[in-house]
């Protein structure tokens, strides 16, 4: 999907604020060498995104009932 709004936003400039809906925005690779500031709150961020994905991952997974 994030893909996807990434493609849909460099389609045109009547779309284009869709760039601002995904996690590429964030990442910044030459900014993250270079130390900036605000690319590291942009690290940070996604780094407790991920967390919070993965702990919701693991709750899911906990309530499946497997049946065995």
């Amino acid at each position: 999907l994030m893909f996807i709004l990434k493609m849909l936003a460099s389609s045109g400039e009547s779309v284009e604020n869709i760039k601002y809906a995904t996690f590429f925005t964030l990442f910044q690779p030459e900014n993250i060498i270079a130390w900036d500031a605000g690319a590291l709150i942009c690290v940070a961020v996604l780094f407790a995104g991920a967390i919070a994905l993965f702990a919701g991952a693991i709750m899911v997974f906990c309530r499946k009932d497997f049946g065995v």
